[in-house]
């Protein structure tokens, strides 16, 4: 973990109160990096809430208003369809922005969004939360170390069934594929699609994808459980699944000295060759060992902190470290998804240039 040295705190909104927002405030809160002067968000009790709940100063109910304030960055945290025009509004207001995931609905939005910054001479960043988590960043330093041989294959699933145990409701963005970009791809699988790229450091390059739609088809008639079948650069294989009718959250990396795999209940992980770091070491080369996340969970929230991605962001903007996921890595996973959705239509494979 590299010690960052303190800045001057830069001057932030947040547009959107609703969905992740308070999650943001609560792991920001403290951050000496930051500071939150105003929030916005259309439902004025929202944003009024919000900016009460956290002692923020201002509060808005227009966008316009909130780049009109002294600020410099602009968290955007609303729906999908939102990212791209308030992005490039907020570039041509002279503001950095940085935007949850995903990074548009879509490659040729991203790419708007991406011109937009480089005309403007500002910093885009994208939220894409899994890099922040200290578990993954060491399975990322355990993969580079080589401890776990040549990795060769990737299985990954994510799937909830909110949607038919709680639905929101018809009006909202989450049910409404032309909003989000997608289905239960672009809201799910992108997690993992990111975060096996930032473990390997490979993009992917190839997919081959299924769909189906048969439980909920009126609300996700062409995603609502997709299965894809990924070529790695260097040539690692991954399968991916999502779902919004299972419940599933689970990651595993094969190599050909050992493995690696995490899901809801803990960690677990076999190494041909020995490794410290900063949540455990690996223990006995060629011994298969588990970890529960109760027993890491002091540890994880010491070092959480420290990755919180807001912060890293601030200190790009000051020139201290770069941009850690930038536009450039939403913007290929976007190509991911795009790709899948193309293939589970065209019912081939995809390369992804």
């Amino acid at each position: 973990m590299t010690q960052l040295e303190r800045i001057e705190p830069v001057r932030t909104g947040i547009t959107g109160c609703g969905g992740i927002t308070p999650s943001v405030l609560r792991g920001t809160h403290g951050l000496e990096e930051l500071k939150i002067v105003a929030v916005q968000d259309i439902d004025e009790e929202a944003a009024k809430r919000t900016a009460s709940e956290f002692d923020i100063p201002r509060y808005y109910t227009e966008f316009t208003d909130l780049l009109a304030d002294d600020i410099e960055l602009v968290v955007i945290n609303t729906p999908n369809d939102c990212h791209k025009p308030q992005a490039i509004e907020a570039f041509a207001a002279g503001k950095h922005c940085m935007v949850q995931k995903p990074l548009a609905r879509n490659v040729s939005e991203g790419e708007e969004m991406i011109a937009a910054a480089r005309n403007a001479g500002r910093l885009l960043g994208v939220v894409m939360l899994e890099r922040s988590d200290p578990i993954y960043r060491q399975m990322r330093s355990m993969a580079a170390s080589g401890c776990f041989g040549t990795i060769t294959a990737v299985r990954a699933a994510l799937a909830h069934v909110n949607h038919l145990r709680r639905p929101p409701a018809s009006d909202n963005w989450r049910c409404s594929p032309e909003r989000i970009g997608g289905g239960s791809f672009m809201q799910l699988a992108i997690h993992h699609v990111d975060i096996a790229q930032f473990i390997l450091d490979r993009d992917i390059t190839e997919v081959a994808a299924l769909s189906s739609s048969t439980i909920m088809p009126d609300r996700f008639p062409k995603d609502e459980t997709t299965g894809a079948v990924v070529r790695f650069r260097q040539g690692a294989v991954g399968l991916f699944l999502s779902s919004f009718t299972a419940t599933a959250d689970s990651i595993e990396f094969h190599g050909t000295d050992g493995m690696m795999g995490r899901d809801d209940e803990g960690i677990r992980w076999l190494c041909g060759e020995l490794f410290s770091g900063e949540l455990w070491d690996s223990g006995r080369a060629g011994e298969f060992h588990e970890l529960a996340m109760p027993y890491l969970a002091t540890r994880i929230a010491e070092l959480m902190s420290s990755y919180e991605p807001h912060r890293l962001f601030a200190h790009a903007i000051r020139g201290k470290t770069p941009v850690e996921t930038p536009g450039e890595a939403g913007l290929q996973a976007l190509r991911v998804v795009e790709a899948v959705q193309r293939s589970a239509a065209e019912k081939r494979a995809i390369a992804i240039e």
